[in-house]
């Protein structure tokens, strides 16, 4: 996870705040951030994650891939519960598409 982070943090601007939500999930909230931007922001992090190469404690090559979810506030929820709520929904969307793809709330429903 340490790599993960490292490198999501390397995409991010210095306003950029990004967090550990539970297991294996992140949030980053994006200030004055568009939808189109966002996808930028998370298409650049979700082909990184997969360019990497990640080493296994038996020093195997280990290929990663992410999928992400994307909700904008005011436009998708006007409440942080319902914005991860709608970020939630569509993750899940991108992982049913087959996974290492990013999905926005908007373009699940």
């Amino acid at each position: 996870m340490k790599e993960i982070s490292n490198i999501i943090r390397g995409e991010l601007r210095t306003v950029d705040f990004p967090a550990r939500y539970g297991g294996e999930e992140f949030i980053i909230i994006l200030p004055e951030t568009s939808v189109d931007g966002a996808l930028i922001v998370a298409e650049r992090i979700r082909r990184a994650v997969a360019g990497h190469q990640f080493m296994s404690e038996g020093s195997e090559r280990l290929l990663l891939t992410i999928s992400a979810g994307i909700a904008c506030y005011p436009d998708d929820a006007t409440s942080k519960e319902d914005l991860i709520k709608k970020a939630d929904h569509a993750l899940y969307f991108a992982k049913d598409r087959g996974r290492n793809t990013v999905c926005t709330y908007k373009g699940t429903i």
